[in-house]
């Protein structure tokens, strides 16, 4: 990363001065780009004075911060100022950023949260897991995908986690056969409390 920083490594910095030949440029990234990185080719007009940029964004970057380009900003008689990359994180269809965990719903059928069984479960490098669903599991459970979030800023192995909660699925509509299943299943549960309450008299 010897372009950003001048070799001095990736990190946030404060808004550059009014004053000074530094450019701010506001830069949107989805949660994969911030996740894997991206090289972006950035349009920059500096006065009367339109020029592309190409960038390296590594993995990490967070919704907010300001990054530094040396070298890269408006050429002034002393010298070139810096360019700062503004970052803002566009919003996801499917998964919801908190820090650095990332948190996604997966919808299960009924007899799956009953039974248990197993349910694959996106990630943002497009990639699928796949994870153990114990029988019981209540609507609502969470569980832990440790290491698949977004990765820290700089630092090698160091990731958030990914959040999977569990959302029970009902059937639209039941069949005869099913319904019948349904109905047997009914009366099983309610067989102890009549029982109990034959006992009781």
């Amino acid at each position: 990363f010897k372009t950003f920083f001048g070799g001095g490594g990736w990190h946030a910095q404060p808004s550059p001065s009014r004053h000074s030949h530094n450019v701010e440029h506001l830069i949107e990234l989805s949660l994969e780009q911030a996740s894997s990185g991206v090289r972006k080719r950035l349009s920059l007009q500096t006065g009367a004075r339109a020029r592309t940029v190409q960038v390296q964004i590594p993995p990490g970057v967070a919704d907010g911060s300001r990054v530094r380009v040396a070298g890269k900003g408006e050429r002034h008689s002393g010298g070139v100022g810096d360019l700062y990359l503004r970052i803002r994180l566009k919003p996801h269809a499917k998964f919801e950023l908190k820090g650095r965990n990332i948190h996604v719903k997966i919808s299960v059928r009924l007899t799956t949260a009953i039974l248990g069984g197993e349910v694959d479960v996106p990630t943002l490098s497009k990639t699928t897991l796949r994870l153990k669903v114990p029988p019981a599991t209540q609507p609502g459970q969470v569980f832990r995908l440790k290491e698949q979030g977004i990765p820290a800023l700089g630092r090698s192995g160091a990731s958030g986690d990914l959040y999977a909660t569990l959302q029970v699925k009902l059937p639209g509509r039941l069949s005869a056969e099913a319904r019948a299943h349904y109905e047997a299943l009914a009366a099983l549960e309610n067989e102890p409390k009549q029982t109990a309450k034959h006992s009781g008299k």
